[in-house]
């Protein structure tokens, strides 16, 4: 979690739990910090030129749970393997 916060460059791990959670809302989303301290969704636009749309700050807390569900399932995952 602290590496979406930091603005790290996406690790495999990064992109994996980002590709679940775009695939679970149904389009492609980004994510950023507004303040290194919460995390900021947005929808890619890929027919506009890859421009993003804000979220409302109640689907930004539903995809912050989801996110953080499934960081800690794919986290877990790689752990056994």
């Amino acid at each position: 979690m602290n590496q979406f916060l930091s603005g790290a460059e996406p690790n495999e791990t990064m992109q994996a739990i980002m590709n679940r959670l775009s695939q679970e809302y149904g389009k492609p989303l980004a994510v950023c910090s507004d303040d290194e301290q919460h995390l900021v969704f947005e929808v890619l636009h890929k027919e506009n030129g890859g421009e993003t749309g804000d979220l409302s700050p109640a689907a930004n807390d539903q995809l912050k749970k989801r996110l953080f569900d499934i960081t800690k399932s794919i986290v877990y995952d790689n752990i056994l393997i």
